[in-house]
């Protein structure tokens, strides 16, 4: 199988707080790899990305201060949003029905 969507950062980032880790505070990759096999993870894409199940819950933001771009930051970071299993507002597709499981390749097998 070839996975061309992408998947959401913001289903494992909220949903998968305990076993993955800390949501914004950081995390385990292989909990991760291992929670998205178990429990499969939803489309994502970027902030207010419309045809996505979850879109990157985060407003882009001048981290380091140098840019003009984007305006600042939060002071203290952003928090951890609640895991929410639903898509977004007008997003054809059932949460349950979005979502992909992996399969990753471990000493070369599936």
């Amino acid at each position: 199988m070839t996975l061309k969507e992408h998947i959401s950062d913001t289903d494992i980032l909220t949903c998968c707080v305990g076993k993955c880790g800390s949501g914004c505070n950081g995390g385990d990759v292989k909990e991760a790899f291992d929670w998205i096999i178990e429990h499969g993870v939803c489309t994502g894409g970027r902030y207010k990305e419309k045809n996505v199940c979850k879109p990157y819950p985060f407003y882009p933001c001048n981290l380091h201060g140098n840019g003009t771009y984007y305006g600042p930051c939060p002071e203290h970071g952003f928090s951890t949003p609640r895991c929410r299993r639903t898509c977004q507002l007008r997003y054809p597709v059932p949460y349950e029905n979005d979502k992909v499981y992996g399969e990753f390749m471990k000493d070369d097998h599936v």
